[in-house]
């Protein structure tokens, strides 16, 4: 018995290695390449992606400063890697803004599954600010960021406050759309968004096939 299961867990491994997976997903992070005053756009691997709302400010193109990390600027992974988010956006594209009660959007050209979004420095001591999202969330990882402090994220219902908080969130289904809400505005926050990356359907097909031979090969034995 403990032969089989050694022998299933290299299996899933070799599936997840061949597939380009860790034990975390791998996520494809938004390249943002253009914006405007209230506006910007880029892709995310093939799909189009477009903010529209207001902007305190925007980085594209891989310029400014790299945001996600911690406060060591090392860009170690903590708050952003978890379970479900195996790598950091690769660059430092970043759609900032204050959070007020201005109608946000993120528009895909076509549906994402699962998509996530990355978060860096949602409000601050004494301004607790939220994003009232029109869509429940869930919140994969949270910790002191860039400018440490708490780093704290806290949902209630569709709400999401953050004191000084740093992390990542994930709507679970497929989306068009991601709108939200603003509540106790600063100075700026900002996010960015990605899509989790499928294991390929070769590779799952090729763990079925190594899997159902693990199981004959038991059968035989029996």
């Amino acid at each position: 018995m403990k032969k089989m299961f050694l022998a299933i867990a290299v299996v899933l491994i070799l599936v997840m290695g061949m597939a380009g997976l860790s034990f975390g997903g791998t996520v494809d992070w938004a390249c943002w390449t253009s914006s405007g005053s209230s506006t910007a756009s880029g892709t995310i691997g093939s799909v189009g992606v477009t903010y529209t709302g207001e902007l305190a400010f925007a980085q594209i193109n891989n310029t400014g400063t790299y945001y996600y990390t911690d406060a060591t600027k090392i860009a170690v992974g903590a708050p952003y890697t978890s379970a479900t988010v195996a790598n950091l956006p690769p660059t430092s594209d970043i759609i900032a803004i204050d959070g007020d009660a201005t109608t946000h959007t993120i528009i895909f050209s076509s549906p994402v599954t699962n998509p996530v979004m990355a978060i860096v420095s949602l409000g601050q001591s004494g301004v607790h600010t939220t994003y009232n999202f029109d869509q429940p969330f869930t919140i994969l990882s949270q910790g002191p960021g860039w400018w440490g402090g708490p780093g704290t994220l806290n949902a209630s219902g569709n709400a999401l406050q953050g004191i000084e908080g740093d992390g990542t969130i994930q709507f679970l289904g497929a989306y068009s759309t991601i709108t939200w809400t603003g509540s106790s505005p600063e100075f700026w926050n900002g996010f960015t968004v990605g899509s989790p990356v499928p294991i390929p359907p070769s590779a799952l097909l090729l763990g079925s096939g190594l899997l159902g031979l693990v199981g004959w090969r038991r059968f035989r034995k029996s």
